[in-house]
């Protein structure tokens, strides 16, 4: 018997909705990969770069930290994917306070009247030991704040939709939450394959263990193209 067309349009709508969701949520990973990327390996600037950017009101914290008895780190950021890094050397080994303190009065010398903030912190200290080995814990360093939040939130969404999802194209969920929670790059590969594939719905065939590992690679293998290309350009 016919399924009428009025019982059929709400299975449609949904459909269409969740492949809506799934296209926005791959631009917002990829808009987040640019930033994650722009903070990761920051632009080369000079001193008058920075003093430019905060006199212009693109950034307003700067943060100085200790890189060597003789020279501090310097790294701030004028909004998306607008990471900035120099390292400013002294003629002679700073006393006092420190490194820290000698250029923070540097700056504010320079600028005069106008305000700006210092945080003594590296941006990327958190980087390492077992952040630097598990790619999903990156989002942490986006530097955009609301485009981090968004991202946790659209991770906890797919992980949520792998566990509950009743048909999967892959053999169990197991190998979905593995791909994502270990590699990072299982999040696009799933939003882009399940429950069928996003450019051709209609096309539901399964997809092995092997064919998960492959998406996963494939979308890795184009982040790691994404920042070869940004180093490339900075």
């Amino acid at each position: 018997m016919a399924v009428p067309v009025s019982d059929r349009l709400p299975v449609r709508a949904r459909g269409s909705v969740h492949r809506a969701f799934r296209v926005l949520a791959l631009l917002l990973l990829l808009a987040a990969a640019v930033d994650l990327l722009s903070n990761l390996v920051p632009r080369q600037a000079s001193m008058r770069e920075l003093l430019d950017d905060v006199r212009a009101g693109r950034t307003s914290v700067v943060h100085v930290f200790y890189t060597a008895p003789d020279a501090v780190g310097v790294r701030w950021t004028t909004g998306f994917a607008g990471d900035r890094e120099l390292t400013h050397r002294f003629a002679t080994l700073p006393g006092g306070e420190g490194g820290e303190a000698e250029f923070e009065e540097l700056v504010r010398d320079e600028l005069g009247t106008t305000p700006v903030a210092f945080d003594r912190k590296d941006p990327l200290e958190r980087l390492g030991g077992l952040a630097s080995l598990v790619p999903v814990l990156y989002w942490r360093f986006i530097s955009t704040a609301w485009l981090a939040w968004v991202v946790l939130a659209v991770g906890t969404a797919v992980l949520v939709d792998i566990v509950v999802r009743a048909r999967l194209r892959a053999p169990s969920a197991g190998y979905w939450l593995t791909a994502c929670l270990l590699f990072g790059a299982g999040f696009p590969a799933y939003l882009w394959s399940e429950p069928a594939a996003l450019w051709r719905p209609e096309a539901d065939g399964r997809i092995t263990g092997g064919g998960v590992v492959g998406r996963t690679a494939l979308w890795a293998a184009g982040f790691a193209a994404l920042a070869v290309a940004m180093v490339a350009m900075r």
